[in-house]
């Protein structure tokens, strides 16, 4: 079971991408594979992949019924920011934990995520990481994974995001997007600033060349 931020829209959520490829790396593994996510009023893309199921809840006595309806041993893999209760969540799945359970916590901004938990003597995962039984870090290497372990989870292992092959692989060129920069990313808010000072000045600074 995997619960993470979505994996039935994309709009808004880059996430998405990396979720939907670990779900179908571990159905092709053999695992029945479940992903969870926070319900939100949101349209799901219309070409959500198959061959793992999709649950959503509305607050974590609906993820603990989730949870239940699948016998162990269990593979948990929880991704930091599910939504809008992280805090309730986390607790959740350390208390459902069965014998024979593995629970893994996974953070892609764990630079981030330490610097709220220096900042917070009290901060929630302070309590909820020894309840894991290890983190994969996908950002900050290992000076971030030290950091982890210092905070109290069993075990601590870093890499890189993965990208699922299956699904991305070399295609023929297409004419429509020749150019000298492609950009391709979510329009958040919080990220306008760099998208002016990175993509869209130099564009006007080029107008000899073609940005996408």
């Amino acid at each position: 079971i995997v619960f993470g931020s979505a994996i039935s829209w994309s709009r808004y959520n880059g996430a998405t991408v990396f979720f939907r490829g670990l779900c179908r790396a571990l159905a092709r593994a053999g695992l029945e594979t479940i992903f969870a996510e926070e319900w939100r009023p949101v349209e799901s893309d219309p070409d959500i992949p198959m061959g793992f199921g999709i649950r959503r809840y509305r607050h974590t006595r609906g993820a603990r019924s989730i949870l239940d309806a699948v016998p162990s041993p269990r593979l948990i893999i929880k991704f930091i920011h599910c939504g809008s209760m992280e805090p309730a969540l986390d607790q959740a799945l350390v208390a459902s934990r069965e014998p024979g359970d593995c629970l893994i916590y996974i953070d892609g901004d764990a630079p981030i995520t330490l610097d709220e938990v220096s900042c917070a003597p009290k901060h929630y995962l302070r309590r909820m990481l020894p309840g894991f039984d290890g983190a994969l870090i996908l950002a900050g290497g290992p000076e971030a994974t030290r950091q982890f372990l210092s905070l109290g989870v069993p075990r601590a292992r870093w890499g890189y995001c993965g990208v699922d092959m299956d699904f991305w692989h070399p295609a023929p060129p297409a004419p429509g997007l020749q150019c000298d920069l492609l950009f391709t990313g979510n329009n958040l808010p919080d990220r306008r600033d760099r998208l002016e000072e990175f993509f869209l000045r130099p564009a006007r600074l080029c107008p000899e060349r073609r940005f996408i």
